[in-house]
């Protein structure tokens, strides 16, 4: 089954132009972290990162310096945060041109 999930995540790689896919928040996109997950690990933890990730709201998102330490993060609409490690390159850029 990992091979199948693998095979289907290689294909939307193949098939489906960078230009037309959804522009993830995260410095690793969801469909790279669902397949190293399934790949160093098994089935069904790929399968619990690819709802992890599906369930993570797309929109509604904040960007913020934390003022206690000044380290960039993200709230996500959901509430959970994150931190800058784990943001996307192009988000960051966003927030230090709006200072």
């Amino acid at each position: 089954m990992a091979q199948l999930l693998m095979l289907a995540i290689r294909l939307y790689w193949v098939l489906v132009p960078a230009s037309k896919r959804g522009h993830c928040l995260f410095k690793v996109t969801c469909s790279q972290n669902v397949f190293q997950v399934t790949k160093k690990k098994e089935f069904s933890k790929g399968i619990s990162a690819l709802l992890e990730r599906y369930h993570s709201p797309r929109s509604g998102y904040h960007l913020f310096q934390d003022g206690t330490d000044e380290r960039k993060k993200m709230m996500l609409a959901n509430g959970g945060i994150i931190e800058a490690d784990l943001i996307a390159d192009r988000l960051l850029k966003h927030l230090n041109h709006t200072k």
